[in-house]
């Protein structure tokens, strides 16, 4: 009995500490990829994601005086120079008296500190997760060895 108990004690320590780590892992290797610049072709030019490297972008083209309007009326886009050109958000804000706030940025939407506290969440559910796992080694054991 003994045996058994020391056994389950073993799975159930040992657990959340494999899941404290494989969910660091998981969660830092996340974190790094949300705030890895995106690379740069020979160009200098930053790929866009979605389209295959050394594609040409071309932009869509439309005749002089050309605009698009929304149904509430405001301005979506304007041709110059045989090209589209988004409006200025900024203008249209204050034209409705408002104020763009912007979103924030990449840098502040994930801090490091958040990897820690969802690894430690994660650790604690190694227990239940240990406990879960002995019982079914020992199944599996009975199972083979009879």
């Amino acid at each position: 009995m003994r045996k058994l108990a020391r056994e389950a004690v073993i799975f159930m320590l040992l657990t959340p500490v494999a899941v404290f780590v494989g969910g660091f892992a998981y969660l830092y290797h996340d974190y790094r990829d949300a705030h890895r610049p995106d690379p740069l072709d020979a160009y200098g030019v930053a790929a866009i994601k979605g389209v295959p490297a050394g594609s040409v972008i071309k932009p869509i083209p439309c005749t002089p005086g050309e605009k698009y309007v929304d149904d509430q009326g405001d301005l979506v886009w304007s041709c110059q120079n045989g090209v589209r050109t988004a409006i200025d958000y900024d203008a249209l804000a204050k034209k409705y008296g408002g104020v763009l706030v912007p979103s924030p940025s990449s840098q502040t939407d994930h801090p490091f500190s958040d990897v820690w506290v969802g690894s430690l969440v994660l650790g604690l559910y190694g227990v239940p997760v240990g406990l879960g796992v002995w019982m079914f080694y020992r199944v599996v054991r009975f199972a083979v060895t009879g």
